[in-house]
């Protein structure tokens, strides 16, 4: 016998809506913190000033601590109606939303595996690129499979959802995950890093700019001199 399906409520309706964004907001933090940690790691030639203190990485720690934790709980709120509630599955408002992060992470994935091969067969490949490239397939490869598993579930068969994605995000290996991960993003930024007492060594140059503004002056004194 074939369910009735459900019409969307206003409850409905901004349970996914915030379930969407904070899941896109802590996938774009996580992703932005493991580039920090790998620009901090692997460190650029050209570019003699790592600042632990940016905008960037204060935005994405904070993001993971306080965001991260608000997914999990729409999430589990959304499991909980939906095994109370199996014609809930036929929401449209579901379907949609995972749909498209489907469509998008796909998106993503393929973009990010171009991105590869060009720069591999421009002979410019570094650990860093690869590095940055596999921490994007990591993190839009777990949300695609996520969303992809949970648009096949049916509500013919609710019971077989599965529990390490039902509860996932409050299992004990996800949340420790979650905690190294700030933690690594703390050590960056943490003054008494590496990172800070290597920059404390001479003068602060912390663009382009003001690294040609001193080549420009060093040259206009070499000039005065010769003179």
């Amino acid at each position: 016998m074939l369910m009735e399906r459900q019409k969307t409520t206003p409850r409905d309706f901004f349970l996914y809506l915030g379930a969407m964004v904070t899941l896109y907001w802590s996938a774009g933090s996580l992703i932005a913190l493991f580039f920090t940690i790998i620009d901090a790691i692997f460190k650029d030639q050209l570019n003699y000033y790592f600042d632990p203190y940016s905008s960037g990485i204060r935005f994405a720690i904070a993001s993971l601590i306080v965001v991260f934790p608000v997914s999990v709980l729409l999430f589990r709120s959304i499991k909980g109606d939906v095994m109370g509630e199996p014609a809930k599955l036929l929401l449209p408002i579901r379907r949609w939303f995972f749909a498209f992060t489907v469509f998008l992470t796909s998106a993503a994935l393929i973009g990010d595996i171009i991105a590869l091969l060009n720069t591999f067969l421009g002979g410019e490949i570094t650990t860093r690129f690869v590095l940055k490239v596999a921490s994007v397939i990591v993190v839009a490869g777990l949300v695609f499979w996520y969303c992809f598993l949970e648009l096949r579930t049916k509500p013919e068969a609710p019971a077989v959802v599965r529990k390490e994605f039902l509860w996932g995000g409050a299992d004990p290996r996800a949340c420790g995950c979650h905690h190294r991960i700030c933690s690594h993003g703390f050590a960056v930024r943490n003054p008494r890093s590496a990172f800070r007492r290597t920059t404390r060594a001479g003068p602060r140059l912390h663009t382009v700019g003001d690294r040609q503004l001193l080549g420009a002056e060093i040259e206009a004194a070499r000039n005065a001199r010769g003179a």
